[in-house]
């Protein structure tokens, strides 16, 4: 009887031999930053008053893991967590819909890098991944979405191993028009459009490890 290979443990050992030659490669050096800044933006749609209820900016904090394509691409894993108010300055809406929210993104992407000079390289970047709205200390239902970002900024390397990331940064997360969020026994608060914006400046420290 003939016995033919189980294509997911040969396709599980091409993967792991690439990600290893990928990270033993010296020229692909890892860096790690962790950053904080802050994040604001947004809005969303209180349904029984059409009033809007707006994201507070408020401080943000994550980190970041790169590794390089080659001397101008880096492939990024972001992490970023916020922790922000519903406000409106409308005072029919009930307290108990200006939400406290717990914001999570989770996004896969990269920077394009310009010509270093005197150890400073600017660069653009962006990512795809999921963002994670979740209603603190509430029965509220969390919503967990797609998300990208755009965003611009720099990188200063004054030692191989030791530098600054600047960066500002935009992120849209994707909906249906008019969806309605984070429901308890009813729904309160919707989704006016298909795209829910919101911006954020940072900076990390970056440490690079060879």
């Amino acid at each position: 009887m003939k016995s033919y290979p189980k294509r997911g443990r040969g396709s599980g050992v091409f993967a792991l031999l690439l990600l290893t030659g990928l990270f033993a490669n010296p020229l692909f050096a890892i860096d790690i930053t962790p950053f904080g800044g802050s994040q604001g933006g947004g809005a969303l749609r209180h349904i029984a008053s059409e009033a809007m209820l707006h994201f507070e900016e408020s401080p943000t904090r994550g980190v970041i893991f790169g590794w390089g394509i080659d001397h101008e691409r880096e492939l990024e894993l972001l992490y970023q967590w916020q922790e922000t108010t519903l406000r409106s300055d409308n005072s029919a809406i009930p307290e108990a819909d200006l939400l406290t929210l717990e914001m999570h993104t989770l996004q896969l992407g990269g920077t394009v890098l310009s010509e270093e000079r005197h150890h400073l390289r600017a660069f653009l970047s962006g990512g795809l991944g999921l963002t994670h709205y979740a209603p603190a200390a509430s029965a509220a239902s969390s919503e967990t979405r797609p998300s990208l970002s755009l965003g611009i900024g720099a990188k200063w390397m004054p030692t191989r191993t030791l530098g600054v990331r600047l960066e500002a940064r935009g992120y849209g997360t994707l909906f249906n028009s008019n969806t309605t969020l984070f429901c308890s026994g009813g729904c309160t608060i919707a989704v006016s459009g298909d795209l829910l914006s919101h911006y954020a400046l940072f900076a990390g420290v970056v440490i690079r490890l060879e």
